[in-house]
Formats: C-alpha cells, sequence, structure tokens
C-alpha cells in the first residue's frame, strides 16, 4: 500500500489514553512510545520527551532521571536542547551519545521551524511580532547571543532571512 492510500486515523480511532497513577507516577519506556504515537506530543509532558530522546542512548530508567536532571537544571526542555555541547557535558550520568541526540533533535527542530518559511518571500515575516516570534525560534533559548541579519527590501516587500 502506497503512502498516498493508507487510510488516515480520525479521533473514534485513537484509543482512550491511560493517565498515569498520579501527576509524578512515571509510565515505563513503552508506555510513552505508545502514547507518543497514538496521541501525538502534546499528551507528553517536556520530561517525558526528555527521556524518549535520552533513551536512545540510556536504558529506560537512566533516561527518566537524566530527563529529570535536565529539566532541574535548565528549567525548560527547550533550554535543555538549546544548551551547548561542553554545559550539558557537566550533567552527571550524560552520554556524549545522549548529548548527540539532545544536539540532534535541536537541529531537527530548528531546521523544521525553518522549513516553514518560503526561499524569498516570506509573508509570515511581514508584521513585527511574526519576526519576533521567528527570532525566539532561532535563538531564543540560547545562553549565548547570536547575530541574525534580516534583509528587508521594503520597495519589492520581501524579506531575506539569513
Amino acid at each position: 500500500m502506497r503512502l498516498s492510500n493508507r487510510p488516515s486515523l480520525a479521533l473514534h480511532d485513537v484509543g482512550p489514553l491511560t493517565p498515569a497513577a498520579s501527576p509524578n507516577a512515571a509510565l515505563d519506556h513503552a508506555e510513552l512510545q505508545d502514547r507518543l504515537l497514538r496521541a501525538g506530543r502534546v499528551a507528553l509532558s517536556e520530561c517525558d520527551l526528555l527521556q524518549l530522546v535520552i533513551a536512545g542512548a540510556h536504558p529506560p530508567d537512566e533516561a527518566q532521571h537524566l530527563a529529570r536532571v535536565l529539566l532541574d537544571t535548565f528549567s525548560t526542555a527547550p533550554r535543555a536542547l538549546a544548551a551547548r555541547p561542553d554545559t550539558l557535558r557537566a550533567v552527571t550520568g550524560l552520554s556524549l551519545a545522549a548529548i548527540a541526540c539532545l544536539k540532534a533533535t535541536e537541529g531537527l527542530a530548528i531546521l523544521s521551524a525553518k522549513a516553514t518559511l518560503p526561499e524569498s518571500f516570506h509573508p509570515q515575516l511581514a508584521h513585527y511580532e511574526n519576526v519576533i516570534a521567528y527570532c525566539r525560534t532561532l535563538a531564543g533559548h540560547r545562553d549565548v547571543e547570536e547575530l541574525h541579519a534580516l534583509y528587508l527590501n521594503l520597495c519589492a516587500a520581501d524579506i531575506y532571512v539569513e
């Protein structure tokens, strides 16, 4: 069956989510994967998503602990992803493979944000608020400032982002 001929899932096709016993009770790795695949990223907390990313390099129990440590250290998942590799190396128990997983996830998130913008004309950036949101996506969680140049052609109403 080709991908385009595949029937799409409707909301009624997705089974009910079974909540954890308490907000602090952790789901095991298989339950996290199942919940992510059935209901999407909104069904998981930041800690759960970090755990799934780190689980590629650490056993599930260790990944769960490291995800909590990352959130305690950086306060949010985006800040943990944006942290410099040398800062991540300071986190006790976090392997180089886990750091690579985190940095790859950050790279994919940035590519995804950039992919929503057309090559030359950016009607999304026609408003000041959209420019600010775009810049926050690229560098909002960095601990080192970055400079991004926006070339405005007001006559042609084109905005080029570099």
